[in-house]
């Protein structure tokens, strides 16, 4: 069995016909159904009058009167706010999130070259370009560059940007002849 409004497969127990995400999108759409829950969450709220939240305003205030039970209180949010912002602690956590925007501007730009990143940006931040003639710009551009060099700046141009260096191998020929009939010289 399948789903009315999609290929997807249904389970016995669907009593709509539908799969469980076209069955939650039909609901969610019906506006009888919205109010219908507006309704019955307004009478929860008035009924209950927010008892939980409530409850547990009332225990820490308890747990205030106490004293000793305050004193731990306090010094365990002092701890941790201390503990929480300490030079290290600040300096771990911004290092940490230049790390995850760099990875993310490298993911994002793996099209781009490092030294083309910023022109890219620029193209980008004037507010006449869009990001798809942005990007062909920096490509013909790219192109361009490519085109004025020699091969062996391409070669230098790829070993600083990462490729391994490979020596050649030599091919040393023992003999004249070669048994395919094709001759080596």
């Amino acid at each position: 069995m399948t789903c009315l409004d999609c290929p997807n497969p249904i389970t016995v127990q669907s009593k709509t016909g539908r799969c469980r995400t076209c069955a939650i999108r039909v609901v969610n759409s019906d506006p009888i159904a919205i109010a219908r829950r507006a309704s019955a969450n307004r009478q929860k709220a008035k009924a209950n009058g927010h008892i939980y939240g409530k409850r547990l305003l009332e225990a820490k205030r308890e747990a205030m009167k106490d004293p000793e039970k305050r004193a731990r209180i306090v010094a365990a949010q002092y701890q941790n706010s201390k503990a929480m912002w300490t030079p290290e602690a600040r300096r771990k956590w911004f290092a940490s999130r230049k790390a995850s925007q760099v990875k993310r501007v490298n993911t994002m730009l793996a099209w781009c070259p490092p030294k083309w990143r910023d022109e890219y940006r620029r193209l980008l931040n004037r507010g006449k370009w869009r990001a798809n003639t942005a990007r062909k710009a920096i490509e013909d551009r790219i192109a361009a560059e490519r085109a004025r060099m020699t091969p062996f700046e391409r070669q230098m141009e790829a070993v600083r940007n990462g490729a391994g260096i490979s020596i050649k191998p030599r091919i040393v020929r023992e003999y004249d002849f070669t048994l395919g009939g094709v001759s080596p010289l």
